[in-house]
This record gives structure tokens, C-alpha cells and sequence, in this order.
């Protein structure tokens, strides 16, 4: 089969969500050096960030990069929450 024809060519689409923020990272918000101070120095804002992608009904796939899964139970209790 020719490897072209296997995938659809046409550019993904995701919505990033941030636990600095709490919420959908867009363009207006540099990930600079201040946004990863921040990351380091304040509050983890994680159960605000998956109430925000519940609201917006974003959630479609949680997708978790780690070598093990620690975040799985939290998102899907906070997502419950944030759904009730």
C-alpha cells in the first residue's frame, strides 16, 4: 500500500490546557522562561485545568506522556467533579 495514501495529510488540531493557568493555553501566553518559573514557584492549578476542559467539552482523550500513568485517577475524579 502506498504510504501516502495510509494517513489523512491534513493538519491536526488539539487544544492545550495548562495547570500553570488553569486553563486553555493559547497563543496570548508565552511559554517562556517566566511560564516555567511559575510552573515551578506557584501552586499546581490541576483540578482548575480539567474543570476548564469539562466546561468547554473538550474532552474527547486525556493523554498522559509518562512512563507511568499517575495522573489517570486524578483526571478522571476531577472530571467527574467538574461534571456534576
Amino acid at each position: 500500500k502506498d504510504p501516502k495514501q495510509m494517513f489523512n495529510q491534513k493538519c491536526a488540531e488539539a487544544r492545550l490546557y495548562s495547570s500553570v493557568i488553569g486553563g486553555e493555553l493559547s497563543d496570548k501566553i508565552p511559554v517562556d522562561a517566566h511560564y516555567w518559573w511559575t510552573n515551578v514557584r506557584h501552586a499546581v492549578r490541576f483540578r482548575d485545568a480539567v474543570a476548564s476542559i469539562a466546561q468547554n467539552n473538550d474532552a474527547t482523550i486525556f493523554l498522559e506522556l509518562s512512563p507511568h500513568p499517575v495522573l489517570a485517577t486524578s483526571i478522571r475524579e476531577c472530571y467527574e467533579s467538574a461534571n456534576q
